[in-house]
């Protein structure tokens, strides 16, 4: 599940037949991306769930440890762990990395996608959040990682949605449709090229 890329290719679609909205289907279910205006789009990413055997937004003290912070777990197709902080700390690149095999001694899921999200909002409403994926090391943007921020914030720290969240490739925001999580941000076409794949 890539949140993110569920918008891109909502913009891809519009711009190959000019329709707006989509019903994606994945290997686990359906998901409807929409192309809401021109660069910005959506994807409704659907309800938190528990991660493995977890209840939702579990706490997992081994993993709180390493944050120097209580966190919780919750998954949107991918495994999450969001740990609440006042500034998000210099070295959250390092604990990140440092949750990945913890995690998945745990969960046997690959490790975990690690986020850090400020408790408080800047004066323009804006939440910090920064993401260590697993497999891929600190990222410009997650999607679902925002989602997963946004469900801890909402659930563990009373901040209603809808929460727009600031990482360093954008601005996400994440509102609710009936317990549903509904994800947009900005998506622009950069690059075009053909792939001629196997013969």
């Amino acid at each position: 599940m890539c949140g993110n890329a569920l918008r891109c290719l909502a913009e891809i679609l519009f711009q190959s037949d000019g329709t707006k909205r989509h019903v994606v289907q994945l290997s686990h279910r359906q998901v409807v991306v929409d192309r809401e205006k021109p660069n910005y789009t959506s994807v409704d990413m659907g309800k938190a769930a528990p991660l493995n055997n977890l209840q939702l937004l579990a706490t997992v003290p081994e993993l709180s440890r390493l944050a120097g912070a209580t966190g919780y777990a919750v998954s949107f197709g991918n495994p999450h762990f969001v740990i609440p902080v006042e500034t998000v700390p210099e070295d959250w690149e390092k604990v990140g990395r440092k949750m990945q095999e913890p995690a998945h001694r745990l969960f046997s899921t690959g490790g975990i996608n690690c986020g850090f999200v400020t408790t408080e909002p800047d004066g323009d409403g804006v939440y910090q959040l920064r993401v260590f994926e697993r497999g891929a090391g600190a990222t410009q943007a997650c999607g679902s990682g925002a989602c997963a921020a946004s469900a801890v914030l909402a659930a563990k720290l009373n901040r209603h949605a809808p929460h727009r969240l600031s990482l360093p490739g954008g601005e996400l925001l994440i509102g609710r449709q009936e317990g549903r999580f509904i994800l947009k941000g900005p998506a622009s076409m950069e690059y075009e090229d053909f792939w001629e794949g196997d013969s």
